[in-house]
């Protein structure tokens, strides 16, 4: 995926702002494993700049298999 680039204007002044490709990650992992996950993902993601995302956390309330009926937190 190739970095799209914007063009903006500050202070009369054009310049071109590269911004990293954009993914979107979902996940519902168990409640203990919420810290490590979100360290894993920003640790390399960390660097500073615009445009490098965000992380977003929810708690689920309940996760159902519709294969079997199977619900909690053994269905993740």
């Amino acid at each position: 995926m190739a970095a799209k680039k914007a063009t903006e204007v500050y202070r009369g002044l054009e310049y071109t702002v590269d911004l990293p490709p954009k993914v979107k990650v979902e996940m519902c992992v168990p409640s203990d494993r919420v810290v490590p996950i979100i360290g894993t993902i920003n640790a390399p993601a960390k660097r500073g700049k615009i445009g490098y995302g965000k992380i977003f956390v929810y708690s689920i309330a309940e996760a159902i298999r519709i294969r079997n009926g199977e619900h909690g937190e053994g269905v993740l």
